[in-house]
């Protein structure tokens, strides 16, 4: 169920209390059933919108049928005008996804990617509209596929499927882009595209301007920078060719004069005006999960509480004070899944969640190459399956995963859902998992950082499918109260282009408990390994996933690095006398550092069960890390080899061939630019490893 509570100015029942009073105080909302989930609240002028999981869209206020029916219900008693200060259903003929306010309209999308318009349309805010037929609902015609809408004062503008933007409305300021067509002083425009650099991903319109988030995370910006919001460096009032505002975005919003931009760590940045507080000091804006504007302020999650700041004459900051440059906490509710502003009003609904994981779980893939394609797919048979693609976002997001599996047969897979990031795919609804394929890469990245943006709700199941030692330790820390379930994958696959799989021979996950988890994940790993096994992955159960990760690492952290420094294959490996020392040499000291850390490996047994599971299951294969050299991406060093290593020196063990192979593979990370500037050749030449000096093998660092 769930509840939704609005507060700020309300002279117009905007804020669908029933009254028409202002509230400095989060008030419940009337109107809206308790048993639908809020995806979406918007604020217009006199008026808001709100959309729900179900495609329904409510309406509360004097102007959500335009100015002209405004002023009938403002002449009409009082007792004829409380129907309007409530939440009412409209449009149910049609399922909705999205609703943007404007000043006195209205921007509906369908489930269809359809996008329709309501009320008021004197400067064509929607397109072709008379103002007679303001109260009717009515399509804006664009030949695309529409997955977004939003509104500024007097334009608008929406986001197509395949990253193009179209805008209409009022143009005057340069909020819509050059204009096609020649126009009159008003510079009222039809729907046209507004030409950017690259494909879209997100779009925010501002009072008088537009800004647009790309693929790269660059943010453009056209139209009025009368106070610096699209370029505090320039004095340019009005600007008209995109131009580059922030870069590193994974979200933005646009407040009629102040502009907001979301880094992947969590970070805010902010430019324009800010006289009445709307841009705070930017040491308070870290760990910001989600944000949104207002029309001079702005509200945010900031970890687990919702925080206001800007001007706050109408209570919109939950506080008396007229503005507030420094955020205030307006609730410490660990429920709230969705939250609005609008013209100085604000709302967040909260959602009591029943927990539950017996029907239509959520799934949430984060680095969908190889390795999440193969177990998204797998779990597609009984899951909803949203997936994070990155490189591979636009083949996915067209064609699909086209798989070819010697296990499970060859297959198109569509996940049901695909986003660039993680921050797009949050919605209302928390996820039940957050399955994180990424590679092990803590020098490059935090994952824990990463699906922050995703993990809305203490019930949402953390995954680690991820090689490697301690990848587990940074999620405990950041999210202590959410179940951790480690998995160990044994599997042969590889992208080898964009949203086209391979896997060789058979799979296997051993899935564990991690025994320095602050929460148990027992109900939840006995439902995620029935998922897996009704989608044939052949799963274990294990009480210590620890010792399995050293299991693993036996190889990886043996064969892995020989393979990489050489050029060979396992094979080539095996056949050469001096190689196949240098891989046993590792797996000695590898136990000997597991042994210390409590497991109980005899060595000539495992070395042996090494040797023999290549030669069965691994016959001329390059393991990831040597693929992920020729392709010259980053690998798996410090997970694989750097925390052996660490753990080996906390207890005093000697290791000098691991802390040989690692010390070798530090020029290589400066290669990457992970460490440093620099590149590194490495020759092959008949490479003899002779008692692991690798005398033979040269490796020369060069400036750049």
């Amino acid at each position: 169920m769930s509840k939704l509570y609005g507060f700020g100015s309300n002279g117009n029942g905007q804020l669908g209390l029933g009254h028409v009073e202002d509230t400095h105080k989060p008030t419940l909302c009337i109107g809206i059933p308790d048993h639908e989930v809020i995806i979406k609240i918007s604020g217009g002028g006199n008026h808001s919108a709100v959309v729900t999981e179900s495609g329904k869209v409510y309406f509360a206020g004097f102007s959500q049928l335009g100015e002209n029916y405004m002023q009938y219900i403002l002449k009409a008693p009082p007792e004829k005008q409380q129907a309007w200060t409530v939440y009412q259903e409209r449009f149910s003929e049609i399922k909705w996804k999205d609703v943007a306010c404007g000043w006195a309209s209205t921007l509906l999308l369908s489930q269809e990617g359809k996008v329709y318009g309501v009320g008021s349309s004197r400067w064509n805010e929607i397109d072709g509209k008379k103002d007679n037929k303001e109260q009717e609902l009515t399509e804006i015609l664009i030949h695309e596929d529409i997955v977004s809408v939003s509104c500024g004062w007097r334009h608008a503008v929406a986001l197509s499927n395949e990253g193009n933007v179209f805008g209409w409305g009022w143009g005057r300021h340069g909020q819509l882009g050059p204009s096609k067509v020649e126009t009159d002083k008003k510079d009222i425009r039809s729907i046209q595209k507004i030409e950017l650099p690259q494909k879209i991903l997100q779009v925010a319109c501002g009072h008088l301007y537009t800004i647009f988030r790309a693929e790269d995370g660059s943010v453009y910006g056209v139209g009025s920078n009368k106070y610096g919001q699209l370029d505090n460096e320039d004095n340019e009032v009005r600007i008209v060719e995109p131009r580059v505002v922030y870069r590193n975005s994974v979200y933005i919003d646009a407040g009629w004069h102040h502009t907001l931009s979301l880094g992947s760590v969590g970070e805010l940045k902010a430019s324009g005006r800010k006289d009445h507080g709307q841009i705070t000091k930017s040491h308070l804006l870290q760990n910001i999960k989600q944000f949104c504007c207002g029309s001079e302020h702005t509200l945010a999650i900031q970890g687990d509480r919702l925080i206001g700041w800007g001007w706050n004459e109408h209570g919109n900051c939950a506080t008396d004070k007229d503005f507030t440059d420094e955020p205030i906490v307006i609730s410490t509710s660990t429920k709230i899944r969705a939250f609005g502003a609008g013209c100085a009003t604000s709302w967040f609904a909260v959602i009591k969640r029943f927990y539950s994981m017996s029907t239509s779980p959520r799934i949430l893939t984060v680095g969908t190459g190889a390795v999440g394609a193969i177990y998204s797919w797998r779990l597609a048979k009984s899951c909803e399956i949203t997936a994070v693609c990155r490189s591979n976002f636009q083949n996915v997001l067209e064609k699909g995963f086209d798989i070819n599996s010697a296990k499970f047969g060859q297959e198109t897979f569509h996940p049901h859902k695909v986003v660039c990031t993680v921050s797009d795919s949050v919605t209302s609804v928390p996820f039940d998992y957050v399955l994180v394929t990424l590679k092990a890469l803590p020098e490059v990245y935090n994952v824990a950082d990463i699906i922050s943006p995703a993990i809305k709700d203490e019930n949402t199941a953390i995954v680690l499918i991820q090689n490697g030692l301690g990848v587990e330790e940074p999620i405990v820390e950041r999210f202590p109260n959410n179940p951790i379930i480690s998995i160990v994958a044994y599997i042969g696959t590889s992208q080898h282009e964009p949203g086209k799989i391979t896997m060789l021979g058979n799979e296997s996950l051993i899935v564990g408990k991690y025994l320095k988890a602050k929460r148990s994940s027992v109900k939840q790993q006995a439902k995620l390994v029935e998922y897996l096994k009704k989608g044939g992955v052949d799963v274990q159960e294990v009480d210590d996933i620890e010792k399995t990760r050293w299991q693993k690492l036996l190889w990886n952290a043996s064969f892995s690095p020989i393979c990489t420094l050489t050029g060979m294959n396992t094979n080539e490996v095996l056949e050469n006398e001096e190689a196949t020392k240098a891989v046993k040499a590792l797996i000695n000291e590898m136990v000997k550092v597991a042994n210390a850390e409590g497991c109980d490996f005899d060595v000539e047994q495992q070395t042996e069960t090494m040797i023999a599971r290549t030669y069965a299951t691994a016959k001329n294969y390059k393991p990831s890390m040597q693929l992920d050299k020729e392709r010259g991406s980053p690998m798996e060093i410090e997970a694989i080899l750097g925390n052996a290593l660490k753990r080996a020196k906390t207890r005093g063990l000697s290791v000098p061939q691991l802390e040989m192979v690692h010390s070798i593979y530090i020029p290589l990370l400066f290669a990457q630019g992970l460490l440093g500037i620099g590149l590194v050749q490495l020759a092959r030449s008949p490479v003899f490893l002779n008692k692991l000096t690798f005398s033979s093998l040269e490796y020369v660092a060069l400036d750049l």
